[in-house]
């Protein structure tokens, strides 16, 4: 035989939650229950909060999530804890939209975990991951912990035009199969580009090059026209160049040289750490010097009609440009 009971409508007991602090969230489930039933609290972080715990005389009650069931045997008084979230914002940008993306820009928590990525377009190459200029990875995919807003550059590259195609006479581009060799690019082919489509009649006697055409009075186009050309190897698949643009240049049939404008460089080369004198510009002109990333590393506004900076810069290729024209600068060492 088995005597059945059942709670006495009159033993009951109340159940009292409270929010720590007040603006840290919102709590629900606090009222009276009849003994012996089920009671569920709820916690609910408001923005910019977080929910801990909860905890009962101080006590932390142990896996208590923020929802929390518990059999109501006695008054309980319950807190939920919620504590201020320190949020940083990180930016994940690329030098070059053309040569790739990269993702996980957002707002995060201090002391998170963000996983950047950067991600290449065909035939284009990673290079790093810089923070103000200062290179933090050489891997596409980057791990760090979040301690402060932070901007993250992912730099793209691609084979520098200029280093591996000289320019003849305005009208032809030469492809340097050479020096390509020479830094082991196994070159089977050759395809060309003007404004991003490509041209099929390089009017030259391979693919190898690329022409204007047959004569000395077809020029190859100013800016905003641009070229690239891209390569296909044995060992590196394939391989685009940078963008190649003529600006403002005027053209001598007498000597078959271009004129880059009306202002002087020199010297150049130049050695690193030495003076670099730019003449025949006038005050106000933006000068700006890119490294082979698209990075401007220095710039300037003329107060003259001339400008001299000192180039600590690393032994290597870079592109001054003043007043929508470009040259290309050599620093050695």
């Amino acid at each position: 035989m088995v005597a059945n009971f059942k709670p006495d409508a009159t033993d009951t007991y109340v159940i009292t939650v409270f929010a720590n602090p007040p603006e840290g969230g919102t709590v629900f489930g606090g009222g009276t229950y009849i003994s012996g039933t089920p009671a569920t609290v709820k916690a609910t972080a408001n923005t910019g909060y977080e929910f801990v715990n909860w905890t009962e005389d101080g006590v932390e009650i142990p896996d208590a999530g923020a929802t929390y069931t518990f059999i109501v045997t006695e008054d309980r008084t319950l807190t939920a804890n919620f504590e201020k979230v320190f949020t940083c914002t990180v930016t994940v940008e690329v030098n070059n939209s053309d040569y790739g993306v990269a993702k996980r820009s957002g707002v995060y928590k201090v002391g998170s975990k963000v996983r950047a990525e950067a991600l290449v377009k065909e035939c284009y190459r990673f290079a790093n991951w810089t923070i103000d200029g200062k290179e933090v990875s050489t891997d596409s995919v980057y791990e760090f912990e979040v301690t402060k807003d932070v901007t993250l550059t992912a730099n793209f590259y691609a084979l520098d035009f200029d280093t591996y195609c000289p320019t003849f006479w305005n009208n032809t581009f030469m492809l340097n199969r050479k020096k390509l060799a020479e830094e082991d690019y196994q070159v089977t082919g050759c395809k060309w580009f003007k404004n991003g489509t490509e041209e099929r009649d390089t009017r030259t006697i391979d693919e190898f090059s690329y022409s204007a055409g047959p004569n000395i009075t077809d020029l190859l186009e100013p800016a905003p026209t641009y070229y690239m050309f891209r390569l296909t190897t044995k060992n590196f698949g394939d391989l685009c160049s940078s963008n190649k643009t003529l600006t403002g240049y005027r053209f001598d049939f007498n000597t078959g040289n271009q004129d880059d404008g009306n202002f002087i460089v020199y010297p150049n080369p130049v050695v690193s750490g030495s003076s670099f004198t730019i003449e025949g510009i006038y005050e106000g002109v933006l000068i700006q010097i890119y490294n082979l990333y698209g990075f401007c590393i220095k710039s300037s506004i003329a107060d003259d009609i001339s400008i001299t900076f000192t180039l600590d810069l690393p032994p290597g290729v870079y592109v001054l440009h003043v007043d929508n024209k470009q040259l290309k600068i050599v620093v050695v060492r």
